[in-house]
């Protein structure tokens, strides 16, 4: 406790000696102004420059001008911003220094128009009580469904995972990052990713995702997540405590948190807590008594529509005394059991705005009329019925009979069952793989499987470490030739998933698995596979 003391007091020495340095230079910048204004004063009173001179100096003073605004916005960085803690006291006034014009330049869109886009942190609890703590990233419209980008440390490759999110990142040294911050760059366009750098990040629930994700602050009466340092654990449970937060459950770097990380599951503050007035990351875990106003659960259509028929349920978090009556669309609201607010015609279409305490929420319901006519979303043989179909489509779950001849949308995607000993799925073209992942709480469960492109193979996950007397290389789907693109591709390939594609196919045929069915055409459809694989390795190499 006194080390860390002692460590706070240095840093605000250090701060306060910037601060002193930075107004001192302010003054000397100042000076320096008006001594050139007067210079320049006598110099028009000596002699009227040309109009040709006025031109040049116009000219020149401009063009540098440009090009530091230039150097400034397509200077790319090096490192991640620090986090800088929320303050209790007035926002400090705008800097006109050349620093402050370089950060605003950073933040607007550059050359191609791209905002750097944010990396969430993402806390998912396994069986047993452990917890996986990974890296979420944003995706704009626009943006490939596979991307290879640059980071300080290497490559990442990021995979679509939704239409405004990339699959989960898990880097190896996740407990650096998190302190250091997380750059990443798109080289061909600039675009970038970044998460600052810090001590403490607070996760809720309530997301369009699954487990806890970052969020900005406590908020009082809901459940959160807190996620520190080992060095900050003391004072974050001492705030917890004056928050009113109580029971909460450590679960540390032995139970899934990354190296030198603690997190401290269940925290509810019940109890406001007011800022200090300079900035300070332990502010984010000082719930301040407002009000915030949740539209939560029905179905979403987009930002802030969702679907007449399933409204979302409107609630009031934060503090019970000073959240006073709240109104929907100009009427008090009554508060169900669950915490639910209603008003009289809240729920019918068109747009709606919600007030509690000075703040507003504004959502609209709109009315989807649905199609009758069905198409086939989903198909997949039916066990023990030569050429039998099943089709489902949303809800309708029936017999597949021609599309064509019931005036039916052909087939969108094929549904497909995976043995848990062959759960890596190869296409024919190189870079198409997929991985399935089965339950692990069923044993001997299959994966139920619907392919962006037409599955060929079927290969055990880790061939060379299988056991070739009961493993094999099943034929999946169509025998079609290594380099046949007339399997559906929804997704552009990159580099690494066609050297992941080769990879697999080169360790089975190492490890000399048969294939299955034991036809001699298959037999040599898959030596081409791999006569294929190993080529295309070496011109990769």
């Amino acid at each position: 406790e006194a080390a860390r003391a002692a460590a706070e007091a240095e840093t605000r020495r250090k701060a306060e000696e910037d601060e002193r340095a930075r107004l001192t230079a302010e003054a000397e910048a100042r000076r320096q102004s008006d001594s050139d204004a007067g210079s320049r004063h006598q110099a028009e009173g000596r002699r009227l420059p040309s109009a040709e001179e006025d031109a040049r100096r116009t000219t020149e003073e401009g063009a540098i001008d440009q090009g530091t605004d230039a150097a400034n916005q397509l200077a790319p960085r090096t490192r991640a911003p620090r986090y800088r803690g929320p303050a209790g006291g007035p926002p400090a006034p705008r800097q006109t220094s050349s620093s402050a014009r370089t950060a605003v330049a950073r933040t607007e869109p550059g050359a191609d128009g791209n905002h750097a886009l944010s990396v969430e942190l993402r806390v998912l609890f396994e069986r047993g009580d452990s917890l996986r703590v990974t890296l979420l990233p944003s995706r704009s419209p626009g943006l490939p469904d596979e991307l290879t980008v640059w980071a300080p440390g290497g490559t990442v490759d990021l995979i679509a995972l939704q239409e405004d999110w990339y699959q989960d990142v898990a880097p190896q040294n996740l407990g650096a990052l998190l302190l250091e911050g997380v750059l990443w760059r798109d080289e061909a366009t600039g675009q970038e990713w970044l998460l600052s750098g810090r001590e403490i990040f607070v996760l809720t629930s309530g997301t369009a995702h699954r487990g806890l994700v970052t969020c900005p602050r406590l908020v009082l009466g809901r459940k959160h997540a807190v996620l520190c340092t080992s060095t900050r654990l003391a004072a974050v449970e001492g705030v917890l405590r004056a928050a009113g937060c109580e029971g909460w459950r450590t679960l540390d770097d032995n139970d899934g948190a990354p190296r030198g990380w603690a997190l401290l599951c269940d925290v509810m503050p019940r109890v406001p807590v007011p800022w200090t007035v300079t900035s300070d990351i332990l502010n984010a875990l000082r719930p301040l008594p407002h009000v915030d106003i949740a539209l939560e659960g029905g179905i979403c259509l987009g930002y802030a529509s969702w679907l007449a028929e399933h409204p979302p349920s409107i609630r009031v978090y934060g503090d019970p005394d000073l959240s006073g009556a709240v109104q929907i669309d100009g009427q008090n609201a009554t508060a169900s059991a669950d915490g639910r607010y209603t008003a009289p015609g809240w729920d019918s279409v068109g747009p709606h705005q919600v007030w509690c305490n000075g703040q507003t929420r504004t959502f609209s319901l709109v009315r989807h009329e649905p199609s009758s006519k069905s198409w086939v979303a989903f198909s997949f043989p039916t066990p023990g019925v030569r050429h039998g179909r099943i089709a489902i489509c949303g809800p309708l779950v029936r017999e597949c009979t021609d599309p064509q001849a019931d005036g039916e949308e052909p087939a969108t995607s094929e549904i497909i069952q995976v043995a848990p000993a062959n759960p890596v799925l190869l296409g024919s073209v190189p870079g198409q793989v997929l991985v399935t992942h089965p339950r692990p709480d069923v044993r001997g469960a299959q994966s139920i499987v619907s392919s962006p492109f037409a599955p060929v193979w079927a290969i055990p996950a880790l061939p060379l470490h299988c056991d070739k007397r009961e493993n094999r290389v099943r034929l999946v789907g169509k025998p079609l030739p290594p380099g046949d693109s007339s399997g559906e591709v929804t997704a552009r390939i990159c580099r690494p998933s066609i050297e992941q594609w080769c990879s697999a196919i080169r360790d089975a045929g190492r490890k000399g698995l048969a294939v299955e069915p034991a036809d001699p055409a298959m037999a040599e459809l898959w030596r081409r596979y791999r006569r294929f694989a190993r080529d295309l390795w070496r011109r990769l190499r």
